[in-house]
């Protein structure tokens, strides 16, 4: 039951749309697939047929990524989010949260 309601994340369409596109040293690309690593990915079917997967590194759940597919399954947003975890614990190991969203150029 699980598989009919998941909606595959459509690597093609990551790889055109991250094409070039760097976070730090890394490619775009790699980041996000890495913060994707966890399977079955997390996802959330909203009100308007949208989709929301989001999903993190194993043993590094501060590298997360996140899709937002339409409802025909297309790519409408990606996110890569770094730290989110981190900022909030004590001081002593705190550290400043990035959330970063990619949008295909309509």
């Amino acid at each position: 039951m699980r598989r009919k309601l998941e909606k595959p994340l459509p690597d093609a369409e990551m790889q055109r749309l991250t094409k070039g596109w760097k976070i730090g040293r890394e490619s775009l690309y790699d980041r996000l697939v890495e913060g994707f690593s966890i399977y079955p990915l997390r996802q959330v079917t909203l009100a308007d047929g949208r989709t929301v997967q989001w999903g993190f590194a194993p043993h590094a759940a501060m590298v997360q990524s996140v899709a937002v597919l339409g409802p025909d399954g297309h790519l409408q947003a990606l996110a890569a989010a770094n730290d989110l975890y981190r900022s909030q614990l004590p001081s002593t190991v705190k550290s400043v949260p990035e959330f970063r969203v990619f949008l295909p150029d309509a």
